[in-house]
């Protein structure tokens, strides 16, 4: 038998009439053959990273912003299979997510949005990759619509992306991502009031994130926590929650995070008429702001203090 290469035109001249005699493979036989063939074309990965064909990666992923195929077109032996293999290994490598990033960090939702939905198409056209692999990207990019959803002010949308996101990780056992999407889900149930599924939610993302020795993380949930407490004017369970976010900020020096949890005690303390404590904290989340030349809540901060009484 004598193996050719895809992109090699065989052609046979003989003085008579053939035969090949060709038959369909056998289901099996098709299976072990491209089993065969996929394991001989896994390119290794590159030492050298994409020296010189940074433009070259931009225009492609520009235009797949706009369009579902791409031709890429050049003289034999300039690279663009090499190019295309390890750009494919990139781009699993980082789940596609760079531009879609660079698109959160501007606002330009629209965009990041249409990137993750073209991420999730190319997701569902891979083979040869291992399922969990594929799911597991699969399941992030859902959240990642979520966030962009959130973002945009379309909950119910949002909602429907993170269920996606964690049922996928629920049926293959990632418990440690199931944590963001429990906390995302939980946001979503605040803005849309929904504040005993917020503190479901919540408690299930705590829960995980103890459960994996995440101290850092659990601050955030902690004070989201304190929020909707406060919401249900649950005030005694509310503070517990803002001075154990507290506790883990200061313990990690995380300065300026602990201004939004001085800010929510000292919320609290004022609708608990407790006008003493709600200014002493105010003041805390004031100097934070205005030490970060946080222009925006540190008005907000010199507005909670001027109204309240003397």
């Amino acid at each position: 038998m004598i193996k050719l290469e895809d992109w090699l035109l065989p052609v046979v001249y003989y003085n008579q009439s053939v035969n090949f005699n060709l038959r369909q493979f056998t289901p099996e036989e098709e299976e072990k053959y491209f089993e065969t063939v996929g394991s001989e074309y896994r390119f290794p990965l590159p030492t050298y990273g994409f020296v010189g064909r940074d433009l070259e990666i931009l225009k492609i992923e520009k235009a797949l912003l706009k369009h579902n195929v791409l031709l890429l077109k050049g003289m034999g032996g300039t690279g663009k299979t090499t190019l295309l293999n390890y750009l494919r290994e990139w781009w699993q490598k980082t789940n596609f997510d760079y531009l879609a990033n660079c698109y959160l960090q501007t606002k330009d939702y629209q965009k990041a949005q249409e990137l993750y939905q073209k991420k999730l198409t190319i997701l569902s056209e891979v083979e040869n990759t291992e399922l969990r692999r594929k799911k597991i990207s699969t399941a992030r990019t859902y959240h990642q619509l979520g966030y962009v959803a959130q973002e945009m002010r379309e909950y119910a949308q949002a909602r429907d992306f993170f269920q996606q996101a964690l049922s996928i990780f629920i049926e293959f056992s990632d418990r440690y991502s199931q944590a963001r999407t429990y906390h995302n889900l939980g946001r979503v149930a605040q803005e849309m009031r929904e504040y005993t599924q917020a503190r479901d939610f919540y408690q299930q993302a705590l829960s995980i994130k103890i459960e994996f020795g995440n101290r850092y993380s659990q601050s955030a949930t902690y004070h989201d926590l304190g929020i909707v407490a406060q919401k249900m004017r649950e005030y005694a369970q509310a503070r517990n929650y803002y001075q154990q976010a507290l506790s883990i900020k200061i313990e990690f020096g995380d300065r300026y995070s602990q201004a939004s949890t001085y800010h929510g005690l000292g919320a609290l303390a004022e609708a608990q008429e407790d006008y003493t404590k709600a200014r002493t904290n105010l003041q805390k989340a004031l100097e934070i702001y205005v030490e970060y030349k946080d222009e925006y809540w540190g008005n907000i901060a010199r507005e909670n203090l001027e109204r309240l009484p003397e």
